[in-house]
């Protein structure tokens, strides 16, 4: 009899036990569940109340001054680039129309010493200026003493198939093989309007240095006669420089190979733009 009482009363505070931590649990639960609560409350407050501040005029309308000032500049950005860049189109679309109406663009080429020397004897109208036939003869005399008598000797052909005028052409030879310029013998004041000139070729050499310092004396101020213009290269070539009627400078680059029968075989020319 004295253990069923002690059983009863085992079980009697485990329920007891039980029911007060159900009861803690549930207490706890309900807390936990009213400071949540209370927080979210006290955050929707104070956005609540934020709002209200952000929406007062003292506020919303430096705001809102401020908004359209950035959006105002940025736009002024887009418009002033945009603006900038017609600018630019229109300047760069005159100067090519007033490149294209000045600018004589000569063809070029290098004339050897024996086809030169028949085209003196057969043709000597192509080299000669006119005159009687004692000039004539008198000019070929000249040229076959004085210049083909030199130990390298060309002829820098031009032709003139635009109707601009060129002024002040001069010629400039580099012999791959010898490593060295050799300038023209004087230069052609004018070329005219679809008309050729030819040069001769029979200067003394010259080292690089000494053919960019003559091209300057005779285009001075012009800044990209330099060495990178006038450089040596895998390829033999005749340079071609001169000025269009308004003063700005040209040059016109041509590379050709030497075969073994001594004829040129000409490449194609670049034309360069120098002031």
């Amino acid at each position: 009899m004295k253990n069923t009482v002690l059983v009863v009363l085992s079980v009697l505070f485990s329920a007891a036990a039980y029911a007060q931590e159900a009861t803690l649990a549930d207490t706890a639960s309900k807390v936990k569940s009213d400071t949540i609560s209370t927080i979210i409350e006290q955050q929707s407050q104070r956005k609540d109340s934020e709002m209200k501040e952000l929406v007062q005029p003292e506020i919303l309308i430096p705001l809102l001054i401020q908004t359209a000032l950035a959006v105002a500049a940025f736009w002024y950005t887009i418009e002033t680039r945009k603006y900038r860049l017609q600018s630019e189109q229109q300047l760069d679309t005159m100067r090519k129309q007033h490149f294209l109406t000045v600018a004589p663009f000569l063809l070029v080429g290098a004339i050897p010493k024996k086809k030169m020397e028949y085209d003196l004897e057969h043709h000597p109208e192509k080299f000669l200026p006119s005159g009687t036939e004692q000039d004539i003869k008198a000019a070929q005399k000249h040229i076959r003493s004085e210049l083909m008598s030199k130990p390298e000797f060309y002829a820098c052909a031009i032709q003139n198939p635009t109707s601009k005028l060129a002024r002040q052409v001069e010629a400039i030879l580099y012999s791959s093989q010898n490593k060295h310029f050799i300038e023209g013998v004087g230069s052609k004041e004018v070329v005219n309007e679809n008309s050729s000139a030819v040069i001769m070729i029979a200067g003394d050499p010259l080292n690089q240095q000494e053919a960019v310092e003559s091209m300057r004396k005779s285009f001075p101020g012009i800044v990209k006669i330099n060495e990178d213009l006038l450089k040596h290269e895998k390829l033999s070539y005749v340079i071609v420089f001169y000025r269009d009627i308004e003063g700005a400078a040209y040059a016109v680059k041509r590379p050709y190979l030497l075969d073994e029968d001594g004829d040129l075989r000409m490449t194609t020319s670049s034309f360069m733009i120098l002031s």
